[in-house]
């Protein structure tokens, strides 16, 4: 039996995120949620999505098989972070 999440006794915690597209960010550090340029010295978070734009908990991404149109890991501005929720979100993503 497989440990991934394709197998359905393994369900995994995934959330959509609302995607804002009303303006269009002006370089190429921006919030994946509301598209807002993240100063590169101002703090952000990290979310692992889906390519549908599904936030996968951090706590499950080692049951989930990466997908080769997944967004993977994606910049999301602090404000945003907390309204996604904190704990769909990590400080730096551990690259495996």
């Amino acid at each position: 039996m497989s440990d991934k999440a394709d197998d359905t006794s393994f369900p995994i915690r995934a959330k959509l995120v609302i995607f804002n597209a009303c303006r269009q960010p002006t370089t190429k550090i921006f919030c994946c949620m509301c598209q807002r340029d993240v100063k590169p010295d101002h703090p952000c978070r990290w979310v692992y999505l889906t390519s549908q734009m599904n936030a996968v908990h951090p706590a499950d991404l080692h049951l989930r098989t990466p997908k080769a149109d997944d967004l993977g890991w994606q910049r999301i501005g602090i404000e945003c972070a907390r309204k996604l929720g904190d704990e769909w979100t990590v400080d730096r993503p551990r690259i495996e």
